[in-house]
């Protein structure tokens, strides 16, 4: 439980410019005793007065703290604390001296002298008019500085996040925030309107102030992006807008029409599950994202004088074909002969129908001929993987891209275009429409892309379902592989990928000898479930294969809750693969334990650390600033107040798992999560395996994800973007 102290600082021992510091408190009483408290503060000096909230805490080192979670108030209230205060320096004009004079005069009205009636210390020895005008102006701003802090706290904003928006916007936060306390949504990164409407019921703002309803809309069309939709229908935007803002509809309707009027949102078709284009609300931003990759799209096709070798290039691949390609089947050298021949193509296929290897077919024939061609993937892990097995350096997109964190855009664009005449995008089944949008502005009109992916797999995690609803269209041309080649007669996984992939139930052979990658474990509660899984991983897959629990070993579960979801799962594993050791450092974020050696996953996009949603590391440090983890080859200082960011990764869920690969993959089954068994989720888990596969549970769990067929279905507009002829409107479902 927590609990408030109230002190003086006696010495800041470091205080960084994230605003996280270590002090040594005088604490009042019941402890009457110096302390060491840490936490985000404002500017401290010594001999400022804190009021703060947080918890005792045992650290391993420097032994016991206070780690403050709040920062309450720290205005002085009795003449000792204001002597203290103004002896810190804190103010210009004022040393140790001449504020025990001030103090002496004024005593405990020494802080109303010094806001309403400055003149007054022209009466204190050693004050003249100059000095005076610097006391007062230095007055003001640190007394707007810590009234600013004070300000956000009292409205419910936490410390760490009130310093945050105090050094991006100043004391100026304290007017925007009065005047509208949903700009917070806007300005900041993260902060969500729940928490924002709280700040606003707080102050006192009523339930139909306009900025609020323009917020809630904007907030469920941003859930409904999370969910992976670009657009919601306009009867279901107003009614669960209507519902979040305990508004009638009609207030949300003509708030939605004043949006639509000063394009805050676009009203344009979308493309229902049924197949129906129908009219629908697009965030802005995301509006011109999608529509801009049907548009780039067109752009690269309209231009057919793109690679005038293209046809000397196929016929060079036929008559004096590299050893990747003396193996392809007759359809796969379709599939070099339309990427060479279309500006625009696409390669799908399901596990082991040999994309990697009519993808390595065609690179080694560019690089033959000397042709310039970028490979690149939407993930780390799956750009090395690509380099792996083609022989060429692969970078992510965003890499590839050139994120500037200091403008927050890429460098390559329209205007700065990647200069290569050949571009293939592996994964693309987890590229969104954002991503889709900034990767083709920076390819050249004369380029090509090969788009490579398995459309079976699940979406993207953020908005768009770009692979699929390029496909659909049938604007661009696409060869599917179907035939598996690489099965050998005891691997199980591409066989059971694909009976999966057509409603089948795997094969489990009871035969070890007949099978050595693709076993069932049965266990009936989730309890039993959870203890098989975990010896598995700990004991049982490491004896008899030799793979490593931490590095070669990923569980993916269903779900974050329960006792086989991915919480629960990660408190236990991080227990038996990672358990605390004095010379281990750790560092607690909410309930979260981190600590060197530990396996992490990164949760969302980070653009300015330059890391990404489901980007697997190892932290190798924890220093004062944060973390310092390794992310694939790549050492990322980690701050603390990115934490919420960051969670452990023994187990993940499987769609955080795409794009990955690993030597081995143990999922476990239960009924009781029925919601999350299907058929695309337990298809994308076991195509991550390389060399074994083993599931955990009942065999009625496996048969439910088996057979629900039910795809998880996106309203997106990009098939009809790219559907349109001069982008002409697009009739709707009335």
């Amino acid at each position: 439980m927590s609990e408030q102290i109230s002190g003086v600082i006696k010495h800041v021992v470091l205080q960084k410019e994230n605003g996280w510091a270590v002090v040594r408190l005088m604490a009042d009483a019941p402890y009457n005793a110096e302390i060491t408290v840490t936490g985000v503060f404002p500017k401290l000096k010594s001999g400022i007065p804190l009021h703060i909230e947080g918890d005792w805490v045992e650290n391993k080192r420097w032994g016991k703290q206070f780690k403050a979670e709040n920062f309450l108030s720290a205005r002085p209230k009795t003449a000792y604390e204001m002597e203290l205060y103004l002896s810190s320096n804190l103010v210009k004009g004022i040393g140790p001296a001449t504020a025990t004079k001030i103090v002496k005069k004024f005593g405990d009205q020494t802080f109303d002298i010094l806001d309403n009636h400055p003149e007054l210390l022209l009466t204190i020895e050693g004050i003249g008019k100059y000095k005076l005008k610097i006391i007062q102006e230095s007055w003001n701003a640190q007394k707007a500085d810590l009234d600013t802090l004070l300000y956000l706290r009292k409205i419910g904003i936490s410390t760490q996040m009130a310093v945050k928006l105090y050094k991006e916007f100043g004391s100026k936060i304290t007017s925007m925030i009065e005047a509208n306390p949903y700009i917070l949504v806007k300005k900041v990164r993260n902060f969500g309107f729940k928490k924002a409407d709280q700040i606003a019921q707080n102050m006192g703002f009523g339930i139909d102030f306009p900025p609020r309803i323009r917020a809630g809309i904007l907030h469920t069309l941003e859930c409904a992006c999370q969910e992976g939709h670009t657009a919601m229908e306009m009867g279901s935007l107003v009614g669960k807008a209507s519902l979040l803002l305990d508004l009638p509809p009609e207030s949300v309707a003509k708030a939605l029409v004043d949006m639509i009027h000063k394009k805050e949102v676009i009203k344009a078709p979308a493309k229902t599950p049924d197949g129906e284009p129908v009219d629908c609300i697009y965030p802005s931003w995301l509006y011109y994202h999608e529509f801009g990759v049907a548009k780039h799209i067109h752009r690269l096709m309209s231009n057919q004088d793109t690679f005038v070798r293209s046809e000397m290039l196929y016929e060079q691949h036929l008559r004096n074909p590299s050893e990747s390609a003396k193996k392809l089947s007759k359809t796969q050298n379709s599939a070099i002969a339309l990427a060479l021949k279309n500006p625009v193509t696409v390669l799908t296929g399901g596990p082991g129908t040999g994309k990697t290897s009519t993808l390595k077919a065609l690179v080694e024939l560019l690089n033959q001929a000397g042709v310039d061609f970028v490979l690149t993937a939407p993930t780390g892990r799956a750009a090395q993987r690509m380099a792996e097995t083609t022989g060429f350096k692969a970078s992510t997109i965003h890499r590839l891209l050139k994120y500037d964190p200091r403008t927050n855009v890429f460098l390559h664009d329209e205007k700065d275009p990647i200069k290569s005449n050949f571009f293939i995008i592996d994964e693309m089944s987890m590229v969104d429409a954002y991503l889709m949008d900034c990767l083709l502005r920076a390819v050249p009109d004369d380029a090509h892309v090969l788009m490579v992916g398995d459309a079976d797999q699940l979406p993207s995690v953020s908005a768009g379902n770009v692979l699929n609803d390029i496909i659909s269209s049938n604007i661009v041309p696409v060869t599917k592989l179907t035939e598996v080649f690489r099965q050998d007669e005891k691997s199980f996984i591409t066989l059971n990928a694909h009976r999966i992939n057509n409603c089948q139930m795997p094969v489990i052979p009871n035969d070890i000898q007949k099978c050595n990658d693709f076993f069932f474990f049965k266990a009936d509660d989730p309890d039993a479930i959870a203890n098989t899984v975990l010896e598995l991983v700990t004991k049982k897959i490491p004896a008899t294969f030799g793979f490593d629990p931490k590095t070669q070993i990923q569980v993916l579960a269903p779900m974050y809750r329960g006792d086989i979801g991915v919480d629960e799962l990660n408190i236990r594993l991080q227990e038996l693969l990672n358990p605390p050791y004095p010379s281990k450092k750790e560092h607690v974020f909410g309930k979260k334990i981190f600590r060197t050696g530990d396996k992490v996953m990164q949760l969302q996009n980070d653009y300015d650390l330059n890391i990404f949603n489901g980007d697997i590391g190892f932290i190798k440090d924890i220093t004062d600033k944060g973390l310092v983890i390794d992310f694939t080859g790549e050492k990322v200082d980690y701050p603390f107040e990115c934490l919420e960011n960051l969670t452990l990764a023994y187990c993940a869920t499987i769609h955080k798992s795409q794009g990955s690969e690993f030597d081995a993959v143990v999922m476990p089954y239960h009924e009781s999560y029925s919601l999350m068994l299907r058929k695309n989720l337990t298809y994308t888990g076991i195509t991550r395996a390389k060399k074994l596969v083993i599931l955990v549970g009942t065999k009625r769990a496996v048969a439910i994800s088996v057979s629900n067929n039910r795809v998880e279905r996106r309203l997106t507009g990009l098939e009809l973007f790219l559907k349109q002829v001069n982008h002409q409107p697009i009739p709707v479902k009335e």
